[in-house]
């Protein structure tokens, strides 16, 4: 089926709506999209962030060459039919308004036929992992989780296990790295820089791990007597 005949999406974080206003906006598309309400609240901010970076590049254009492209990308995205206008503002606001939020452990009805319920992923703020449920056939769907203690709620595992299916994504490439010591690093860098009278600039996207980031931050910041420092997010 093309993606446009599908009756039902559920979503599991923010960083994966980048594509909902293609889909949500073409009028072939009449299924419902489910996602947790911090999800679609991030979902938002995140693609709106993306707008407005859009619109402050260059307007000038110019044809794109097929055979430039990196050979590791799906050869989908190398046919010019595929290639899309950014959508707006207007967009956005359109297809968010069309997403059903759900709550963590809540089940939804699809049909009569299926029931799903979000569960915490830990990953991220919304951040969700799925069970589907069709009788006593079960389902679990793992996206991008963590174990690790932040300001989410701790990933739920419990009631993933012993599922008929488990349909795994987002897989990591290094399973046994602690961004702990990252952390740290960049804390120390700033508490060093921030003492010497100089300013930090960190790039980062409006949601996600920029969260934890500042939340460290402000931990470190404290630890060092230097909460008076201000954190300007722009």
């Amino acid at each position: 089926k093309q993606w446009y005949q599908r009756r039902v999406a559920i979503t599991s974080g923010n960083s994966q709506m980048s594509a909902l206003p293609y889909i949500m906006t073409d009028p072939e598309f009449h299924g419902r999209v489910y996602a947790t309400e911090p999800c679609v609240l991030m979902g938002r901010l995140a693609l709106i962030a993306l707008c407005k970076y859009i619109e402050q590049c260059p307007t000038r254009r110019s044809e794109v060459d097929m055979n430039s492209i990196p050979s590791h990308v799906h050869p989908i995205f190398k046919q010019k039919d595929q290639i899309r206008q950014v959508y707006n503002r207007d967009v956005i606001d359109s297809c968010f308004a069309k997403i059903t939020p759900v709550r963590y452990n809540e089940q939804v009805d699809l049909f009569g036929l299926v029931d799903c319920v979000p569960l915490p992923a830990g990953s991220s703020i919304g951040s969700a992992n799925w069970i589907i449920k069709a009788g006593d056939y079960k389902i679990s769907y793992v996206s991008s989780s963590s174990k690790l203690t932040n300001h989410t709620l701790p990933m739920e595992v419990m009631s993933l296990a012993n599922p008929d299916v488990l349909l795994l994504s987002n897989l990591s490439l290094n399973p046994m790295y602690f961004p702990d010591s990252t952390l740290s690093e960049v804390c120390n860098v700033v508490i060093s820089t921030v003492k010497s009278g100089g300013n930090v600039l960190i790039p980062c996207h409006s949601t996600g791990v920029i969260l934890d980031l500042i939340e460290w931050l402000i931990q470190n910041l404290n630890k060092n007597l230097l909460s008076d420092v201000p954190i300007i997010i722009v």
